[in-house]
């Protein structure tokens, strides 16, 4: 592919090729790559247009002409997982029995929990006690994101699953 591009609105995405045939062309496998960026979660209808250039014109790249195109539909999924986030050496678990967050390897004392829902609202924030025990009774089900402070410094980050 010499040029591409593609506008998206709503649910349409339309993209545009263009291939600049030459003495290689023949021989050439050629796959096309469009970087779309992150899409929200839905159906989406694409136009494809493929156009070349008279291969036989002094400039093969000019004058382009359709030559194929299609309409797909695709469908982006929600995302289904998070990548590993965990950094430093305390870990955090819950226990949804008791409903309390557990810390292995006590964090210092005084440190400070900060828990994320996925949007990255604070939904949590306070001291953990020397327990390393910390009461979450109002904390709905789902994936969080966490860090672990002291005196500002990070000591900790990572993610859990409220169940």
């Amino acid at each position: 592919m010499e040029y591409g591009s593609h506008s998206i609105s709503g649910d349409t995405i339309r993209i545009n090729l263009h291939h600049c045939p030459g003495a290689l062309t023949v021989i050439c496998n050629v796959t096309d790559t469009i970087e779309l960026g992150t899409l929200a979660s839905g159906n989406y209808f694409t136009e494809v247009i493929v156009s070349v250039s008279d291969p036989f014109s002094p400039d093969p790249c000019t004058n382009p002409v359709p030559a194929d195109s299609g309409d797909i539909q695709i469908t982006v999924l929600p995302g289904t997982g998070i990548d590993k986030t965990k950094t430093g050496s305390i870990n955090l678990h819950f226990d949804s029995d008791s409903r309390v967050l557990i810390f292995k390897n006590n964090p210092p004392e005084g440190s400070m929990l900060a828990l994320y829902n996925i949007n990255g609202s604070i939904v949590l924030q306070t001291e953990v006690p020397a327990s390393g025990f910390v009461k979450t009774p109002a904390i709905s089900k789902g994936v969080y994101f966490y860090r672990l402070y002291e005196d500002k410094k990070e000591l900790t980050r990572g993610k859990i699953l409220i169940d």
